[in-house]
């Protein structure tokens, strides 16, 4: 847990940029780039296949020194990795957690990731037609190990070409979709989103718990005094604007 209040009573809101790890991991590319050019940081081709692709071996061993989290299978997947791997983690029905975990995932980490994408200032697509070209992205377009391809291939039904991300976790996708901001858009924009959202939710109906959960988060947010905030996560709790998760 990082605190951001000091940070946001000497810097404008406007400097703090927002990454959403499922679009960083399905375009890491064009996130990145935008985070650097925010940073006012070069963000060439070369850089960028450096930030993306190539990390230095020295960078991710300082990783395991920073955090002294013996035997982590997390830090040690993350100091022999290379790059950003693919978004290919399957999102399971929101009943199929136990009702304790449920109870946290609805009250606590769904309200503060719908904030995070909210963030005025969020890298990554702004309109529905620019996600849409990620959600479409086979899973084949990315590199995948054999036994991560045979588990795709055996849950969908099909070959991994014919997978798309938007399909391995559509409740994602539902709110990348539904926090996008309509402050600006016209009837035509406004009606497509609702079509994909209507989309999302006959396609996937196992997941309609989480999309009503997600609409209700969105319709608070859209109220009179709606605004959104940066929530701070505190013992399992929601508290006031000032922290990130």
């Amino acid at each position: 847990m990082v605190s951001l209040d000091a940070y946001l009573k000497q810097h404008p809101e406007k400097q703090l940029t927002v990454v959403d790890g499922f679009l960083l991991r399905a375009d890491p590319y064009g996130v990145m780039a935008e985070v650097l050019k925010n940073m006012h940081a070069p963000h060439d081709d070369a850089t960028l296949d450096k930030v993306v692709r190539n990390w230095d071996p020295k960078t991710t061993r300082s990783i395991s020194d920073a955090i002294p989290v013996t035997g982590s299978a997390y830090i040690k997947k993350v100091t022999n990795s290379t790059g950003y791997t693919p978004p290919l983690d399957i999102t399971p029905p929101l009943d199929n957690f136990p009702p304790g975990i449920q109870e946290h995932l609805i009250e606590t980490v769904m309200p503060a990731f719908i904030d995070f994408l909210r963030w005025p200032h969020r890298a990554g697509p702004k309109t529905l037609e620019e996600l849409q070209t990620i959600l479409n992205k086979k899973c084949g377009e990315f590199s995948v190990k054999p036994e991560e391809q045979q588990e795709l291939e055996k849950t969908f039904g099909k070959k991994i070409a014919d997978i798309s991300l938007e399909e391995i976790n559509p409740v994602t996708a539902y709110a990348l979709v539904a926090s996008l901001d309509r402050n600006e858009l016209n009837d035509t924009s406004l009606q497509n989103i609702t079509q994909k959202l209507s989309q999302l939710r006959e396609q996937f109906p196992p997941h309609n718990k989480a999309f009503n959960i997600i609409d209700r988060i969105i319709s608070g947010h859209d109220k009179p005094g709606g605004d959104v905030t940066i929530t701070r996560i505190d013992d399992g709790h929601q508290k006031g604007k000032g922290a990130a998760i």
